[in-house]
């Protein structure tokens, strides 16, 4: 028969069976990856600014461990810089993250102008427009939010826009809208048409 031996707890030795430093305080010591995907605080921060501040955190506690920033977006607020890459790296009509990005004059989701973004992404061939840059409800103070008045039309130019500078391979991030039109303000702009889908009266 043989014999059971409790062996007692294996103290930490200050080195790795490797052979590197431990710091028993910090078994990870160095090994630790942490992964930090936010979404966009509507209204306050970014995805990456949010992502920065939670990587102060974590450094704060485990000082050594790997940290990878990447923000995610659901379609609205925050989708063109996930798919696109950090403005702040290259800066507007500019490289970042391998992305490009482009202001262009549209029609705000109340009909005043705005100075919307887009992008392309790091492939070279594919824009982004992100409908809440153009048409969103953070463009809309909240005394004059009224979805029935509200327009797409801007996002349509923005796509416009993108077609015009010859790509044809086109992502639209639909969230985060100021209006309930269906999209019909795109269509508007894509044809030039502010009159085409306007129906006074509902049909059967």
């Amino acid at each position: 028969m043989g014999h059971t031996v409790n062996q007692p707890p294996r103290q930490h030795s200050g080195r790795s069976e490797s052979g590197m430093s431990v710091n028993p305080a910090n078994p990870y010591n160095g090994f630790m990856k942490v992964v930090i995907a936010p979404q966009v605080f509507k209204g306050g921060l970014r995805g990456i600014e949010a992502a920065r501040a939670m990587e102060v955190g974590v450094r704060r506690v485990y000082p050594d461990a790997h940290t990878v920033l990447v923000p995610v977006a659901d379609g609205g607020d925050g989708t063109l810089e996930a798919l696109v890459g950090d403005p702040d790296e290259g800066g507007l009509n500019g490289q970042a993250s391998g992305g490009r990005y482009f202001k262009t004059w549209v029609t705000g989701p109340m009909g005043d102008p705005v100075e919307a973004v887009w992008g392309v992404m790091p492939d070279g061939h594919t824009a982004v427009v992100e409908l809440a840059r153009a048409s969103g409800l953070v463009l809309v103070p909240e005394a004059r939010r009224e979805p029935r008045n509200a327009t797409t039309y801007g996002t349509g130019e923005l796509v416009r826009a993108a077609l015009d500078s010859g790509y044809r391979h086109i992502i639209v991030g639909l969230g985060g809208s100021a209006t309930n039109d269906g999209g019909v303000g795109i269509a508007q702009a894509l044809v030039h048409d502010p009159d085409i889908l306007i129906l006074d009266e509902p049909t059967i």
